[in-house]
């Protein structure tokens, strides 16, 4: 096929589009209106011919990403000094967004367990910039490195935004050589909220952003998973990570904890070079207008790859669907004990109701089991699907077989 930047390929909605080579030498194919069957795929066949891209729908200098939905400015201290929300009408923030902090982090106790609850007063920020220029101008994403100094570490990161898409990633690259300093990046949200809402395993937690009591005072910093969130009655914004679980939430600020090195018990600790991602991303209503599908995208990425198929592979396929989008698959594994496939389930939303999965593969028989694949109760089959009821929160175990 030759050199697959100078190939086009034809979607399954009938558009044709070339592939825009990134700035790390990888190939993006991007079509807002294409979508990926959950657990499944889609064929793009290679093609000679090309419609337009457009290439108005995104702009990309040094200090500015912006396509139809929102408009990101760049400071020339690296941090963002402007996130407009097109559709809601609205900045985000009400300072300087991402600004990253070094907090000199000497406790008096339990040094790797253990943060002072005045941590803050001891800290610097970063503007140390080296270098601040676009990378990827389109059609599909922009892309504006920042590369920062601090002492003898270097931090490189990458504004990403997407051609239709209210997402903003911040890709992060350190190579870290400190001791005692604690990371953070800072977010001054313009949104008020008495608390913010944490993922946790299987489920969602809020927590207080005021210092009320004794209580609320101890949770300066507290853990979470792939997303936090504060939202008003009718808007919100969720920050989204692919594997950093220390927050802060105060008034309307959040932070997220990048690097930590302590001395003791591991002298190295966070020593050399790291890779990881967070993200900015506004909705309407609460967190459950799309921060929770956001999130999952961020840690289970596309993937592409180049085949030689035959006439018998269908254009495009999945291997489950799930009729409503509050109920997650958590889990997709062989059986210990048999053949069967193992699916575990959650509801996510705090809501109940029935819900349908179809599988797209032959199953002769379902059961619900407990943790330990204990079989419960056996499911009725109807057209390869069977019919589940949550109440809020709850996780079911499933066999097929």
């Amino acid at each position: 096929m030759g050199n697959i930047f100078d190939s086009y390929f034809k979607l399954p909605n009938g558009k044709i589009i070339k592939v825009q080579k990134l700035a790390d030498g990888r190939g993006l194919i991007y079509d807002p209106e294409t979508k990926v069957p959950p657990l499944g795929y889609i064929v793009l066949y290679s093609s000679d011919k090309c419609t337009k891209n457009d290439n108005e729908r995104l702009k990309v200098t040094e200090d500015l990403l912006e396509n139809e939905r929102v408009r990101i400015r760049i400071g020339e201290d690296g941090s963002i000094i402007s996130f407009y929300d097109k559709e809601a009408d609205r900045e985000i923030f009400i300072g300087r967004g991402n600004q990253l902090w070094a907090y000199f982090d000497r406790t008096r106790e339990r040094d790797a367990w253990f943060l002072e609850p005045d941590y803050q007063k001891n800290g610097e920020e970063l503007k140390d910039i080296e270098y601040i220029k676009a990378i990827e101008t389109g059609p599909y994403r922009g892309v504006v490195e920042i590369k920062r100094r601090y002492r003898n570490s270097i931090i490189l990161q990458r504004y990403i935004l997407y051609q239709d898409s209210k997402r903003l990633d911040i890709e992060t690259e350190i190579d870290w050589h400190e001791r005692r300093i604690l990371l953070k990046a800072l977010f001054p949200f313009d949104i008020r909220s008495s608390y913010a809402t944490y993922e946790i395993a299987y489920g969602h937690i809020q927590r207080p952003t005021h210092r009320n009591t004794s209580w609320d005072w101890t949770k300066f910093e507290v853990p979470g998973h792939r997303w936090v969130d504060f939202s008003e009655g009718d808007y919100g914004v969720s920050i989204l990570n692919d594997g950093k679980y220390g927050y802060g939430a105060s008034e309307s600020t959040i932070t997220l904890s990048l690097l930590r090195s302590p001395i003791y018990p591991d002298f190295f600790a966070d020593e050399g070079r790291h890779s990881f991602t967070y993200s900015i991303f506004t909705h309407q209503g609460d967190w459950r207008n799309g921060t929770v599908q956001e999130a999952i995208a961020l840690n289970t990425p596309l993937i592409g790859m180049i085949l030689n198929l035959d006439s018998t592979i269908k254009n495009e396929n999945s291997l489950l669907e799930i009729s409503k989008s509050n109920i997650i698959l958590g889990a997709m594994k062989k059986a210990e004990n048999d053949n069967g496939i193992i699916l575990r389930f959650y509801e996510a939303y705090g809501a109940r109701g029935k819900v349908k999965i179809r599988c797209n593969f032959r199953v002769k028989s379902a059961f619900e089991t407990n943790l330990l694949e204990e079989e419960l109760q056996t499911l009725k089959i109807e057209d390869n699907a069977i019919e589940l009821y949550f109440k809020p929160y709850e996780i079911k175990t499933i066999k097929l077989l």
